[in-house]
């Protein structure tokens, strides 16, 4: 999503966009590795305030989107709804922000855009890529998978037999101490 500059009001200009889930889904294309991935499941809402500050333009607001991940304990499916803050700040590249860091704005993330347009896209895709959980779960007692028969434990208890031990350790058994 590409932003014409001279479309931004002097007070501000309110933005709604909204993405379809397609659309979505090829922004937030990590590959193909299934335990990974990120998918969309559902539309992309974006509304934010735009306002020109001298060189700068600084976008407040929020993204709503729906997401899949892979449950790190049984590897099910896990559905998340964000609804994110935004805080951001885009320089112009030619001043950018590297010589004037003390310039920067605490709270806010900064971009560089270079001519007459502001691209929002690597914006919205990186504020929803941090917002996802670092360990998504389906269920917070999620029991997982047993380690010898792979079995998901959230449907029930396995037959495999708690008093065998690991098969990779079975060699420590006959350690005389």
């Amino acid at each position: 999503m590409r932003l014409d500059i001279n479309q931004i009001a002097s007070n501000g200009t309110a933005l709604h966009l909204d993405m379809a889930q397609p659309l979505l889904s090829e922004l937030l294309d990590l590959g193909t590795d299934e335990l990974t991935a990120v998918k969309a499941r559902g539309p992309l809402h974006v509304d934010v305030e735009l306002l020109c500050t001298g060189d700068d333009y600084s976008v407040v607001g929020r993204i709503e989107c729906k997401v899949e991940q892979t449950c790190i304990r049984c590897l099910d499916p896990v559905s998340t709804s964000l609804n994110l803050p935004i805080r951001v700040v885009f320089s112009r590249e030619s001043t950018g922000f590297g010589a004037n860091r003390d310039d920067l704005e605490p709270g806010k993330d900064h971009y560089l855009f270079s001519g007459h347009y502001i691209d929002l896209d690597e914006m919205i895709r990186e504020n929803i890529l941090l917002g996802l959980p670092d360990y998504p779960l389906c269920k917070e007692d999620c029991l997982g998978l047993c380690p010898v028969c792979g079995k998901n434990l959230n449907f029930g208890p396995c037959s495999c037999s708690k008093d065998e031990p690991d098969p990779r350790l079975a060699e420590l058994s006959n350690v005389k101490l």
